[in-house]
C-alpha cells in the first residue's frame, strides 16, 4: 500500500515498500555529509596517533589514509615492479595460468 506519513520532526515517510525510506532535504544532506567526512577524519587522527605519528594538519586526512606515506619509492605504498624490479601478484597469476 502506497502511503505517506508526517513525521513530528517534519520528514516525510513513503511506505512504499516494507522497509520505508526518509527523504532528506539538501540541508539535511550536506549536514550528513560534512558529519561523515568529520567522523572520517577523526578515525584517522585516531589510528596516526597510536601509530606514533605526529599530526599537524588534520584535514589532510579527509582523503589520505594516516599509514599511507604516499612515496613511490616506499616498499609498502609503491609499485613492486618499479621498487623490487618483479612482476605484480596478477601477472604471476596470469603467467600460472597461461602456462598449463
Amino acid at each position: 500500500m502506497v502511503g505517506h506519513q508526517i513525521l513530528a520532526l517534519g520528514v516525510e515517510v513513503r511506505t512504499l515498500s516494507p522497509q520505508p525510506f526518509i527523504i532528506m532535504s539538501d540541508k539535511e544532506k550536506k549536514s550528513k555529509r560534512l558529519h561523515n567526512k568529520r567522523v572520517k577524519i577523526e578515525k584517522q587522527i585516531k589510528i596516526a596517533k597510536s601509530a606514533g605519528l605526529e599530526v599537524k594538519d588534520p584535514n589532510r586526512f579527509s582523503k589520505h589514509h594516516a599509514t599511507n606515506c604516499h612515496t613511490k619509492n616506499c616498499p609498502m605504498c609503491g609499485n613492486p615492479r618499479r621498487v623490487f624490479k618483479e612482476k605484480t601478484m596478477q601477472e604471476k597469476k596470469f603467467e600460472s595460468d597461461k602456462d598449463e
